[in-house]
């Protein structure tokens, strides 16, 4: 006979089943997996035998399935619709955070990579290093990370972009390595190939004299925020 699985937690970790506010599409299904973290790097998979008490709060297009291993999104939930699962493993509370993004109507949310550096200046241009992570939350959180590794990242804060006038704006909160140019304010849209373009902004310290603000990013999605 097989005994059943150890529902204690490792000393010193927590439960969780994402970190921070997971974002979604409408009509997606998310099954449920537990885990225990020391750290956020440290994700240790914890039995989903142990996963008890399942609920969900929140917009009625959200729900779980019938066995409440799996949040179901309805495809026809709207753009922001939240939700809030909460479950016990054993006998710690589990609190996690969904949000509903719809790209048709949101379409800058998400997980970006830069592919290109256009400057009119080629002091500017030449030799750029990539900003390989640049994270655009639905709820307004930004953050920024040229060699991503772990949880680090070079710096962050809250982001938000007028659609018909394409205005940009990046407000810091903190960082690890701020430019000394920063300046958060300018111009985004997507092309038709559905590429990001970020222009008027600047993003980091480039090799150019000056004029770096009329420098545009260019950016290629790599998957939805997490």
């Amino acid at each position: 006979m097989i005994p059943p699985p150890s529902c204690e937690p490792p000393s010193q970790a927590v439960v969780l089943l994402w970190i921070g506010e997971r974002e979604v599409k409408p009509g997606a299904k998310i099954v449920l997996e537990p885990y225990w973290s020391r750290r956020p790097s440290d994700l240790t998979p914890a039995p989903l035998a142990c996963l008890k008490k399942v609920t969900i709060l929140g917009a009625p297009s959200v729900r779980l399935s019938k066995d409440k291993r799996t949040v179901e999104v309805s495809p026809s939930a709207a753009d922001a619709d939240t939700a809030e699962i909460r479950a016990e493993l054993g006998g710690a509370p589990i609190v996690a955070r969904l949000r509903v993004v719809d790209a048709a109507t949101n379409p800058l949310p998400g997980v970006w990579s830069q592919t290109e550096m256009r400057c009119p200046d080629d002091a500017n241009a030449k030799g750029w290093e990539p900003l390989r992570e640049f994270v655009l939350k639905a709820g307004g959180d930004f953050s920024a990370t040229w060699r991503p590794f772990e949880a680090y990242h070079d710096y962050w804060g809250d982001w938000t972009w007028d659609r018909a006038s394409k205005r940009f704006s990046l407000k810091l909160h903190g960082g690890n390595r701020v430019p000394k140019a920063f300046d958060g304010e300018g111009q985004a849209e997507l092309d038709p190939s559905g590429r990001l373009l970020v222009s008027g902004v600047v993003l980091r310290d480039l090799g150019g004299p000056g004029g770096q603000e009329s420098c545009t990013f260019v950016f290629q999605r790599l998957r939805p925020a997490p």
